[in-house]
């Protein structure tokens, strides 16, 4: 029998989960005044080395609409001030989705003329 692959949103929570609990165990052994300098030193070894990559980048939000229901886009922008992507935002009532903008659209192109006068 072939096991069907889950989504991302199928299993994101578990991960999620698993994600903290292995964070809290680290910190536990961290804080806990019964733990020995060599497990202590472990730990922090194992936290200090569990991101995989660490980077920066900024936000440009630009609200189209404020409310009832409310779009924006967001336009991620790294340390050089490129471009690295967009995402168009549509929210209502305790419900919200997102899209990802393509650089051929005039969403796209809106947002560039909002964020090179930034």
């Amino acid at each position: 029998m072939i096991k069907e692959k889950q989504t991302c949103e199928q299993v994101i929570d578990s991960h999620m989960k698993d994600r903290n609990v292995y964070l809290e165990e680290l910190n536990d052994i961290i804080g806990d005044v019964d733990s020995t300098p060599e497990q202590t030193e472990e730990a922090l070894n194992e936290l200090s080395e569990f991101p995989a990559h660490i980077e920066s980048f900024k936000v440009i939000k630009i609200t189209l609409s404020g409310g009832g229901p409310a779009d924006w886009i967001e336009v991620k922008v790294d340390e050089d001030g490129d471009v690295m992507g967009m995402t168009y935002h549509y929210a209502d009532w305790f419900d919200h989705a997102d899209r990802k903008i393509y650089s051929d659209s005039y969403l796209w192109d809106f947002a560039m003329q909002i964020v090179d006068n930034y």
